[in-house]
């Protein structure tokens, strides 16, 4: 049960239908080009060995130069492949010490194109490791510890950080939402520095604040130009901002597949038992993941319907995977199931972990048509 409630903690992220924003920035799409489809170009598949065995492949995978590393949510390590999906090596381990981790590390995309540095952190731990080029632990920073680190990616912007937090005060009233923001900026050593981005006006709504305060994290991803996108979990409106941290534009559609919110939820009772929290779970949609493709300026959102099986059975395969693409004039191009987990994009390839077994992993790679 430990690691199911592990893996739920990672991915709910959850989607809602949000209120209409007033800000003058917003643009609100609706256009859907049905004619995109994703075309199956290529399929990978990863045997396991005693030495490059993955427990469990995490949403939090990614691309970094010529690596693929992916996030083992079972070990609290990340096993990193070359761009040809050879096994390079291991990082990390479970534990406290440098280098260690308590749960499967999460990476801190850095846009600064001469920076050779892997940072990845861990949000219980309050600590960032730093690697260099070749994947070796240089040395570690502690986070401040004023604030709760959300399990969910971070960045890295002029020496700057910025993090998914919340303070350890009540998200449960709406005060909290109209006093704080909802992402941190540390200093180069990891100090605090500011605040940034308001909560959308949607956690401003009472009646489901039971739903909201079960869904603070903000997702992001660096796009092109020094741009980088934010996407808080209450809310399907992703915001578009510089490196200045101003925001340029608010836009957003809700996906096609999402579960209505609902309401006068009792957060208490949701936790009371494993199976109330079951019943919460599989009658909500979560935000997974945030991924920008810097060869079209296509931005992808993962989100999920999650099954009884998926979380009974362990199997993450049983639930109800969607992908939901915006083109570069922010209309939604793509909006469907697919078979399978969304990993990453890069260079107009969508990788896809389809199966996963003690024994391999079986990824899909696709793109869209009419590239």
């Amino acid at each position: 049960m430990k690691s199911i409630l592990s893996f739920i903690l990672i991915i709910v992220l959850v989607v809602s239908c949000a209120n209409e924003n007033s800000d003058q920035n917003l643009i609100y799409n609706s256009k859907i080009d049905i004619n995109k489809k994703l075309l199956l170009i290529d399929s990978i598949k990863i045997n396991y060995t005693k030495e490059n065995i993955i427990g469990q492949i995490g949403a939090s995978t990614f691309k970094w130069k010529n690596y693929v590393l992916f996030t083992d949510v079972i070990n609290k390590q990340i096993v990193a492949f070359s761009s040809k999906f050879k096994f390079i090596k291991k990082i990390g381990r479970e534990g406290k010490g440098p280098g260690e981790y308590i749960y499967s590390p999460f990476p801190i995309f850095s846009m600064e194109k001469t920076d050779d540095s892997l940072y990845l952190f861990s949000p219980k731990l309050r600590k960032i490791n730093i690697y260099n080029s070749k994947l070796n632990y240089i040395e570690s920073k502690n986070l401040d510890s004023k604030v709760i680190y959300q399990l969910v990616p971070a960045l890295k912007s002029n020496n700057n950080f910025i993090f998914s937090a919340v303070y350890p005060y009540s998200v449960m009233k709406t005060k909290y939402y109209k006093k704080y923001k909802s992402l941190i900026i540390l200093d180069e050593k990891c100090k605090f520095s500011e605040e940034v981005l308001k909560w959308d006006k949607i956690y401003y709504n009472k009646k489901i604040l039971g739903f909201l305060g079960t869904n603070t994290n903000t997702l992001l991803t660096w796009g092109n130009k020094k741009k980088w996108y934010a996407l808080q979990s209450g809310s399907f409106y992703i915001n578009e901002l510089d490196e200045k941290y101003n925001i340029i534009k608010t836009f957003g559609r809700k996906p096609i597949f999402y579960k209505p919110i609902p309401k006068k939820v009792d957060l208490v009772k949701t936790q009371s038992s494993f199976k109330s929290f079951v019943e919460y779970q599989t009658n909500v949609t979560d935000f997974v993941k945030i991924d920008f493709d810097r060869l079209n300026n296509n931005i992808f959102v993962q989100y999920v319907n999650i099954t009884p099986d998926q979380i009974y059975k362990k199997n993450m395969f049983a639930g109800k995977w969607f992908l939901q693409i915006y083109n570069k004039d922010h209309d939604v191009i793509y909006d469907s199931q697919i078979k399978g987990v969304f990993l990453f994009v890069d260079k107009g390839k969508i990788y896809v972990l389809e199966q996963e077994t003690p024994k391999f992993s079986l990824i899909k790679i696709y793109k869209l048509n009419n590239f």
